[in-house]
């Protein structure tokens, strides 16, 4: 069964406003513009309406399933995550699937910590348990691959604490998860610098 129909629950009046809103001349994701009433539109029908536009690609509709998810896109908050998500596999199929399952997953490893974090926790797939010792984990990845230098990684790692407020555990877990990584990498490719500033934080 589709995503996107009136069984799902939508109302015939707001399938008739997105059918209407596809059709604006001039209004696409594209420049960053939206229709008229987009923001009142349900999840699913703003994803909808962004693949309707031509020249809109699915890796384009991954990024910005995920900034809008952060509230990154003015006039376009996504508040269900999953429900966004959803729409798109199963609308998309074969090599739009897999690129848009790419981009997901590439724009989601290059985030920060803290809107990382943000992001899996809005996605409910991972367990919330384990969450922040993977963060942990991967981040000596990141480091790596985006070239932190120490200053910057402890002010991510202080934005994160921050951001996780009271709840302790997920910072801690991350922690643990961040020096197991850093043991394992050492006199490898991460610097002495990083280690020595770290592995004792």
């Amino acid at each position: 069964m589709r995503f996107f129909s009136l069984s799902a629950g939508f109302p015939a009046l707001a399938l008739i406003s997105l059918l209407s809103l596809a059709s604006c001349k001039g209004s696409h994701a594209g420049n960053g513009k939206f229709p008229d009433g987009f923001e009142q539109l349900p999840d699913a029908q703003k994803v909808a309406w962004l693949m309707q536009q031509k020249d809109v690609t699915p890796d384009s509709v991954a990024r910005f399933i995920c900034n809008a998810s952060l509230g990154r896109i003015p006039g376009a908050k996504i508040d269900s995550l999953s429900i966004a998500t959803l729409h798109a596999y199963e609308e998309y199929h074969g090599k739009d699937l897999d690129l848009f399952q790419t981009a997901y997953d590439e724009f989601t490893d290059s985030l920060p910590l803290t809107p990382k974090m943000q992001l899996l926790f809005q996605a409910a797939v991972n367990d919330p348990i384990q969450l922040g010792y993977q963060l942990g984990l991967e981040y000596v990845s990141q480091i790596r691959d985006q070239h932190k230098s120490a200053d910057i990684v402890e002010k991510e790692i202080k934005e994160f604490k921050k951001a996780c407020g009271s709840d302790t555990d997920t910072y801690n877990r991350f922690l643990q998860g961040f020096k197991i990584a850093l043991e394992a990498d050492h006199g490898k490719d991460l610097s002495e610098e990083i280690y020595r500033r770290f592995i004792n934080y």
